[in-house]
């Protein structure tokens, strides 16, 4: 529960970033370190900005600044992709906003939404804005990508039949048990096996971990995913045979194979949609460079880094 917490957390962060990223203004006394186009960030935003990337990312200020260009990178970006939208009239509505504040906050029972920011000193009506920025370069970035055109089933066959080697499986066994905790209650369950009865029926009878609500089915096993004493015996039954009893940490077993995959290479058909993913995915990913170094020669950046890196706080 707690790690769910930490992880809705971030994606606070993300949008906090986010609309930092998308201020884009400096007042008349304050030095512009970073110029996109007509959006312009000042010296306290850069800094302030830099020193939330490096809480996002759990470094030191020593390694953000070994890895200031990087940084700097991600900024210009954001502030390319936020100037793109600007240019080409992409907003967001109120009711797409409100859509996702009320998804954000049913992930936090009761007052632990308020709780979360206060702690972190951030004003709801603040991280409203986070958040509508961060979806804002969301919508541009899709919106500007939209045209991208799916994977065809000649690309996937031709990713298919191109790296067999990823699609190598080992023999697995498919594997019901009954756990109990003696030896005594299992040569009973034992002896009602030999009389015909079912096995799937008896562990939810009597088996006491919780695959029992499935008749004790438990799915498929490679060598190397079971404790050795269990695959020592396991994997030398065959489709349809009981093993012995096994004592482990846990309680007193026995499994069944139910059936038997031999080692080989995945149908085709099963690899699909995951090769649809990959390639779909990496087309974005090609797509979205070429979109923006476009950018970069559409909107000028200019960057003053030695003077981002003298003001940077050095401590850990």
């Amino acid at each position: 529960m707690f790690n769910l917490y930490r992880k809705k957390f971030f994606l606070l962060i993300i949008f906090f970033l986010a609309w930092a990223l998308s201020c884009g203004t400096v007042s008349k006394d304050e030095e512009a370190v970073i110029t996109i186009g007509k959006r312009s960030i000042g010296l306290k935003e850069a800094l302030y900005e830099i020193e939330h990337i490096k809480y996002e990312m759990g470094v030191s200020g020593r390694e953000v600044k070994d890895g200031i260009d990087s940084i700097i990178n991600r900024i210009v970006e954001k502030n390319l992709i936020l100037e793109y939208g600007r240019k080409n009239r992409i907003t967001l509505s109120e009711e797409e906003l409100e859509a996702a504040v009320s998804q954000v906050r049913q992930d936090y029972p009761g007052d632990l939404f308020s709780e979360v920011l206060l702690k972190r000193y951030i004003d709801i009506d603040e991280w409203k804005r986070n958040l509508q920025n961060g979806l804002l370069v969301k919508k541009i970035t899709d919106t500007a990508l939209a045209d991208i055109k799916g994977a065809t089933l000649e690309e996937v066959k031709a990713w298919y039949e191109g790296h067999l080697d990823d699609f190598r499986v080992p023999r697995q066994l498919e594997l019901m048990q009954i756990v109990t905790r003696t030896a005594e209650e299992m040569d009973d369950i034992l002896a009602r096996l030999k009389k015909g009865e079912d096995m799937a029926d008896l562990a939810r009878q009597f088996s006491i971990t919780p695959e029992s609500e499935k008749g004790g089915h438990l799915g498929w096993f490679a060598m190397g995913e079971l404790e050795e004493i269990i695959e020592k015996t396991v994997f030398g039954l065959a489709p349809g045979e009981t093993s012995k009893i096994i004592e482990s940490q846990y309680g007193v077993h026995i499994f069944k194979v139910i059936s038997v995959r031999e080692q080989g290479i995945r149908d085709f058909p099963d690899t699909i949609k995951e090769i649809e993913a990959k390639i779909n995915m990496g087309k974005r990913e090609l797509m979205y460079t070429k979109w923006l170094d476009n950018l970069k020669m559409i909107y000028p950046v200019d960057i003053k880094k030695t003077r981002i890196l003298a003001d940077m706080k050095m401590e850990d």
